[in-house]
């Protein structure tokens, strides 16, 4: 989702953050996990689902996308040039959702 176009991709991230909020609801609901230790994908309380978003395209997103850079441009018969694209795109909107923390944090 992560590189699909905004309207598209806030459809898909929208669904996939309800569905990960009311694992942290039945989560908490069960006493399994006290409110304040919830993993912040899993947590809808405001502020929360920034620090997912950033931990996924730091931790997930752009990792996986730079590795497969690197194989496809090792691979001289394949053609890298979406990787190269995909990873420019998750590079700018990570620093656009960290300028934009940034700037609410001030």
């Amino acid at each position: 989702n992560t590189v699909r176009p905004s309207p598209c991709r806030g459809l898909w991230e929208d669904s996939a953050f309800e569905e990960f909020h009311r694992e942290g609801d039945e989560l908490v609901a069960r006493g399994l996990v006290a409110k304040d230790e919830l993993m912040p994908t899993y947590d809808r309380r405001v502020g929360k689902r920034e620090v997912a978003s950033e931990a996924f395209f730091e931790l997930l997103a752009l990792p996986t996308f730079t590795l497969l850079e690197e194989l496809l441009a090792g691979a001289p018969e394949l053609d890298s040039t979406m990787a190269t694209e995909c990873l420019a795109l998750l590079r700018a909107r990570f620093a656009m959702a960290v300028q934009d923390r940034q700037r609410r944090n001030r």
